[in-house]
């Protein structure tokens, strides 16, 4: 897995203990496999006299200047294409095969994400049918990184 790099960008910065110390537990795992950096990108509170397009597009604005051109762009939204662990992994590989083995995985705030932060992306990846928090999304991504390193790398995934 030489070269392969992920970065995680999030609105706001991770408050829940659990979900500090369980992306840590997981960011360990995946670091023998791939780098994994994180960018926190600085919410603009819903608050009166600002719209949540506003919200959007201040947000957005940050998230343009984290984009690294030689990445593959892949926004979380819950209303979007989803994969089994197993296809997630090949999609990783696949990208591998191809040379893109820098990956940015964006995850929205409390307001969600922009529309058009959705048309930029690369790809569009729904973690669950469900709705999770940013913070929730944030813990679910690592470890399905970690569960698509191990199965790139054939290792027994702890149950």
């Amino acid at each position: 897995m030489g070269g392969l790099s992920f970065t995680i960008v999030h609105i706001g910065k991770p408050k829940v203990p659990f979900v500090r110390s369980g992306v840590e537990h997981y960011r360990k795992k995946i670091l023998p496999f791939a780098s994994v950096q994180f960018k926190a990108v600085r919410d603009e509170p819903l608050r009166k006299g600002l719209s949540r397009k506003d919200v959007h597009k201040r947000e957005a604005e940050r998230l343009r200047k984290t984009r690294d051109p030689r990445s593959v762009w892949v926004v979380l939204d819950e209303n979007s294409k989803q994969l089994a662990s197993e296809e997630f992994a090949a999609l990783i590989e696949r990208w591998m095969v191809r040379g893109r083995s820098r990956l940015a995985f964006l995850i929205g705030g409390p307001s969600g994400l922009a529309p058009e932060i959705r048309e930029e992306a690369d790809l569009v990846l729904s973690l669950s049918p469900m709705t999770f928090s940013h913070e929730l999304a944030l813990l679910v991504l690592m470890e399905q990184l970690y569960r698509a390193m191990a199965i790139l790398n054939k290792l027994p995934y702890p149950r």
